[in-house]
């Protein structure tokens, strides 16, 4: 019996199913890594291990960065921030680990003395530089704090000053890259250091990252633009706006036949006894002890020696009293003389 279905259907068919597949989006120009998520206990066991193996007198400026940023990793403010502050930092020499002391004001909560230092150490700042974009994260941070409100406004944390005429422009001409590659990167550098810190809800982290992915969706790539909007979500669910952000650009995708990123690929979930301190304590116990505290604990009063007498304590009253007795006849009979 002979098929009415014709090997003409059979090439339209694969044809359909071959138009309809999905492909990875072309992104030469940029791609976002995978974020660090704070650190796994065992590196940080590592390295207060291997600092624990040196005297501390033997102890350089690295070393000392290093026990600071573990403590700051670990939630213990305090002690990150006598070290941290122990470091005379040059902001040209040392730009990595000014950049991690100045964010470590933002996780302590020091918004206007992070600010107030920003200012005073970069006096003049370039447009869209790593420093530039901390500043922006500071601002943005006291006015949250002013107005809880403040993200369901049309607020901005990172503004790109981006002429539409880009567009018409190659992106791999040098134009394009320092006017848009560039500045993304350097933004992206500096949520890098917010993410690696910062693990809870954060509305203007949110922010920062939807700005970053409206950037991407108009100029770069619908597919980074959509890791950035999830990104951004996960810091605060509570922005409808960067929910309407990623089903607009979702949808762009699937029109494209672009797969969806596993934006998790690129922001992991944080696993399980990542920040268990209590293992670590003991660790630090040592450090804690040598380093000199912020205020002087109150101490217990010492005990006083005890005057050892030649006599029962006991006697003492009847001995006084019979003293007195002596005194006094010897005072009456001297008078009747």
């Amino acid at each position: 019996m002979m098929s009415n279905f014709s090997f003409g259907q059979i090439e339209d068919t694969m044809a359909y199913k071959i138009k309809k597949s999905y492909k990875n989006e072309y992104s030469p120009y940029f791609k976002f890594n995978t974020f660090k998520r704070g650190e796994l206990k065992y590196r940080l066991s590592e390295r207060l291990d291997s600092l624990s193996s040196k005297s501390k007198r033997m102890w350089n400026r690295k070393d000392s960065f290093n026990f600071a940023q573990a403590n700051l990793l670990m939630g213990n403010y305090d002690l990150s921030e006598h070290y941290f502050n122990s470091l005379d930092f040059n902001p040209n020499k040392h730009q990595i680990e000014n950049y991690h002391h100045l964010i470590s004001h933002y996780v302590y909560g020091e918004y206007q003395y992070g600010l107030q230092k920003i200012n005073k150490i970069y006096p003049k700042m370039t447009k869209y530089s790593k420093v530039y974009f901390i500043k922006k994260m500071f601002e943005a941070r006291l006015k949250f704090k002013t107005d809880k409100n403040w993200y369901k406004k049309d607020s901005v944390v990172f503004h790109f000053d981006i002429d539409s005429s880009i567009k018409e422009v190659k992106k791999k001409s040098d134009k394009f890259q320092n006017k848009v590659i560039l500045p993304l990167k350097n933004a992206t550098y500096v949520l890098e250091l917010f993410v690696l810190y910062i693990y809870e809800n954060d509305p203007v982290i949110a922010i920062a990252f939807n700005n970053l992915g409206e950037v991407l969706e108009e100029y770069v790539s619908l597919s980074q633009a959509y890791i950035a909007y999830s990104i951004g979500r996960q810091y605060n669910k509570k922005d409808k706006r960067i929910l309407e952000n990623i089903k607009q650009v979702k949808a762009k995708l699937t029109k494209k036949h672009y797969k969806i990123p596993n934006f998790r690929k690129y922001f992991p979930k944080i696993e399980k006894g990542r920040f268990d301190y209590e293992i670590l304590k003991e660790k630090l116990f040592q450090e804690q002890i040598d380093t000199v505290s912020k205020s002087k604990p109150k101490l217990l009063n010492k005990k006083e020696e005890l005057i050892k007498l030649p006599f029962n304590k006991d006697l003492i009253v009847p001995i006084g009293i019979a003293i007195i007795f002596l005194l006094l006849l010897l005072f009456l009979k001297t008078k009747k003389q």
